[in-house]
């Protein structure tokens, strides 16, 4: 097949690549790779590439692209680090690292149908938000459920010799069109009973929150906020002595695992991940007296 994309004028030509390594790519014939290229004019591409044996590869063509001046619903940047195709609940998903000017941002994605090297996308969609969660990595579990783990930035312990860290595993699946992280059901094994208090012994600990609109959810650790946890309207804002974010939110449960100096909060319209900064050895958890919250620890 004529690399087509590839030769539509010099603007057009190839500026930078991400190679997602040697997943195969679900959906297509025999064994595919799908690595990303940024073109000069601006346009986020991932190519197609197949294979019957991992040795020999063949080009196909561009299989999906998206111009970094499309913002509606949501931008994509200019490069798509490590692009990988899945299948979800009988539709095919392109989940992907948006990187632009390098500066990494978010992972996003692309909701359609992937045949004969070319993804038909039908909606985009961000799943990540907040300053840590990047480059998605993509496995099926022992039950064969698509899931995908996160690299955490900004996580460290530089007293003791270690930066960045793996967030939670996620199974996915698709609310319509839109693609759903919700925090893998084996994390529940580790749980403890309920808190009456909300007191943590420790640093780790797993929050349901069911919270009505205006609801607050404060953590605490020494006496100090690490962080607040606010639902709007369409929103849900976090905040922490280093910033503010927020993630959608419409309505039902709100999971937030902690573990140290991570959070993961996860809504079914997106998850967000930051850092914390606890005060002391153990965090204290208090809704505002609307909504429910569930309080339990983490036991290893």
């Amino acid at each position: 097949m004529a690399q087509r994309g590839l030769r539509r004028g010099r603007a057009r030509g190839p500026r930078r690549h991400r190679l997602p390594g040697p997943l195969p790519q679900e959906g297509a014939r025999g064994l595919a790779d799908v690595p990303g290229r940024g073109l000069a004019d601006g346009t986020a591409t991932a190519l197609s590439y197949t294979s019957a044996d991992l040795d020999e590869w063949q080009y196909e063509g561009i299989a999906l692209e998206r111009s970094t001046t499309e913002r509606s619903p949501v931008w994509m940047g200019a490069l798509w680090e490590c692009p990988q195709i899945i299948e979800v609940d009988g539709c095919h998903v392109m989940v992907s690292s948006v990187w632009d000017d390098d500066v990494l941002h978010y992972a996003g994605y692309a909701v359609g149908r992937y045949a004969d090297g070319h993804f038909e996308a039908e909606s985009w969609g961000q799943l990540t938000f907040g300053p840590s969660y990047y480059a998605p990595s993509f496995f099926r579990d022992a039950e064969g459920r698509p899931c995908l783990t996160f690299w955490m930035r900004g996580i460290a312990d530089l007293e003791a010799g270690w930066a960045s860290a793996h967030s939670v595993p996620h199974v996915l699946t698709l609310d319509g069109d839109v693609l759903v992280a919700t925090p893998h059901p084996d994390l529940e094994k580790y749980r403890g009973g309920v808190t009456a208090d909300g007191a943590l012994p420790a640093l780790a600990g797993d929050i349901v929150w069911v919270p009505e609109r205006g609801s607050e959810l404060t953590i605490t650790s020494g006496g100090t906020s690490a962080l607040v946890l606010s639902a709007e309207d369409d929103r849900l804002q976090a905040r922490t002595p280093s910033g503010g974010w927020s993630v959608p939110y419409t309505d039902g449960e709100v999971r937030v695992l902690l573990d140290a100096q991570v959070a993961e909060v996860s809504t079914s319209r997106g998850v967000l991940g930051l850092a914390l900064e606890p005060a002391a050895d153990h965090y204290a958890v208090a809704g505002d007296g609307s909504g429910t919250v569930l309080v339990r620890p983490l036991i290893r």
